[in-house]
């Protein structure tokens, strides 16, 4: 799950920041371990003429906060769709508050969440004072190091696993207890389909992969996005060979060259993956090795049907131009949603978190029009318009849609259902 910061457009003291941060986001590389922030800089207000619909959103809420407090951002929501978690600022501290409940201490900072896949649970990496440590359900599991990694639950979500480094040493801390050996540079980590650790070590200027205290990869310059399919049968990464970037899936390399490899995703039966390369300029989608669409300015959020025969994603297809002191900026300004080459919706300041019904026959997305978010499915704008959204889950047994929202005129943040049709 990815997370979001909203900051107000209001001020408009906090424009140029946004701009950075956009042109951040849009064109370098990151890792996890800092718990990514995304933001949006939105472009022409577009007029939103959406027809009602048989669909009838429920809206739970699940916390309100107090005077003075500012909330942060929406750091996760449960694979179920049953847990959220978000973090706001009180008198200059972070705290985590997970439905309405506020967890352990407040913190010098907070980043890298993660919830259980049951959402049972909730781990964070913290800092106070010098130290850095892990926090389950509001206590601290191991001991202060100078630095940890984000927590990471096995599949079953009885095993939590973080990375954590004291002094020269790098090593592996499970369930509180620090495993034994210490390696060099651990740049990822993930779990396969049994429970066991893969991990990216990086040693005389080399990375590759390690399970079970075994080597099962060739050198490369660098590895990252360790990406495991649903059904824990396929493994797929970035690798570096030089300036060029190359993705190996279950060791063997598909598609060819790039400047840039991103987005990383496997069709729910792990047979196919798909991709965002950039080779030139812009981006394009690779699926199965192969060019599969057009060239967008930027492209996110690949996703497959539940039969692994459709994909779609969100795409940029226009640039607004902003003066930042003696500078223009070019950043994206509209986007739409792409389904098997074809754009499906109209445009919007930008969209995420595309989701297929069980049955793949309609999409739902977040959409943003100047400041406000809300769901559309089959070009049908459904629910109330929130300052912040996360993405959309959907529950297990497929008979509904869930995100969280927060209205930040009231304070107040909602857990809403969505019903679907089909």
């Amino acid at each position: 799950m990815r997370m979001y910061s909203i900051v107000g457009l209001k001020n408009l003291f906090f424009l140029p920041l946004l701009l950075i941060s956009m042109l951040l986001a849009c064109g370098c590389e990151t890792s996890d371990e800092q718990g990514p922030r995304t933001v949006f800089v939105p472009g022409v207000e577009k007029q939103s003429r959406q027809r009602k619909t048989k669909l009838k959103p429920s809206a739970k809420l699940i916390a309100t906060l107090k005077e003075g407090d500012m909330f942060e951002y929406l750091i996760d929501i449960s694979d179920n769709g049953q847990s959220a978690a978000v973090l706001i600022i009180r008198n200059r501290r972070c705290l985590i508050v997970r439905n309405g409940e506020f967890l352990g201490a407040d913190y010098d900072d907070v980043w890298a969440p993660a919830l259980s896949p049951d959402g049972g649970s909730l781990a964070f990496a913290a800092i106070s004072g010098e130290k850095s440590f892990v926090v389950k359900d509001g206590k601290i599991i191991g001991e202060r190091y100078d630095y940890v990694s984000r927590p990471r639950f096995s599949p079953d979500g009885k095993t939590i696993v973080f990375k954590a480094k004291s002094g020269d040493k790098h090593f592996f801390v499970k369930n509180g207890k620090r495993l034994k050996g210490t390696f060099g540079a651990i740049t990822d980590f993930t779990f396969s389909s049994d429970n066991s650790m893969v991990f990216v070590e990086r040693s005389l200027e080399k990375s590759f992969l390690v399970k079970n205290g075994k080597k099962v990869s060739k050198d490369y310059d660098s590895i990252k996005d360790l990406t495991l399919s649903q059904n824990g049968e396929s493994l797929a990464f970035v690798a570096s060979e030089g300036r060029d970037k190359i993705v190996v899936k279950n060791g063997k390399k598909t598609g060819g060259n790039y400047k840039v490899v991103s987005d990383l995703t496997f069709s729910p039966d792990g047979k196919s993956v798909a991709f965002v390369a950039k080779s030139d300029q812009r981006k394009f989608v690779v699926l199965n090795g192969k060019k599969h669409s057009e060239e967008y300015y930027n492209i996110s959020d690949i996703v497959f049907s539940v039969r692994g025969s459709s994909v779609a994603f969100c795409c940029a297809t226009k640039m607004a131009q902003y003066q930042y002191g003696e500078e223009q900026i070019s950043v994206e300004s509209t986007w739409l949603l792409v389904r098997d080459g074809k754009a499906i919706s109209k445009e919007y300041d930008w969209i995420y978190s595309p989701v297929f019904s069980p049955d793949g026959k309609s999409l739902a997305f977040v959409a943003v029009l100047g400041e406000k978010r809300f769901v559309v499915v089959e070009g049908k704008k459904v629910t109330d318009e929130y300052d912040v959204a996360s993405d959309i889950v959907l529950t297990p047994d497929g008979k509904k849609m869930v995100f969280i929202g927060c209205d930040e005129d009231s304070n107040k943040i909602y857990r809403i259902e969505i019903p679907l049709t089909g």
